[in-house]
């Protein structure tokens, strides 16, 4: 049985790069990016894969003029072993009017 660190190289090793899959375009920026959408499908199938679970326990928000800063806590268990785990800090800002805190 792999502990969580080992679980976490496995993943490292399995996903080597994630190529951008999407194009932004408002106004005159233009970029590519890569989207939510293939990095959650990617992701969860590893976890799945390694036995490993992720979960948010804690969030604070706040806004200065129209940017929002958002800070998230989540929990990654190992489900061999539930004792077993690691907080992750997730820090976004954002710039949008329809947010609210």
């Amino acid at each position: 049985m792999m502990n969580i660190y080992e679980k976490i190289a496995a993943i490292m090793q399995d996903v080597q790069y994630l190529a951008k899959d999407d194009h932004v375009e408002f106004g005159s920026t233009k970029y590519k990016a890569l989207s939510e959408e293939k990095v959650t499908s990617i992701m969860r199938a590893e976890l799945l894969k390694h036995k490993l679970v992720v979960y948010p326990i804690a969030q604070t928000a706040g806004r200065t003029g129209n940017i929002t800063h958002v800070d998230v806590i989540y929990r990654m268990v190992n489900v061999e072993n539930p004792e077993e785990y690691i907080c992750l800090l997730y820090t976004s800002d954002a710039a949008d009017d329809r947010i609210s805190v």
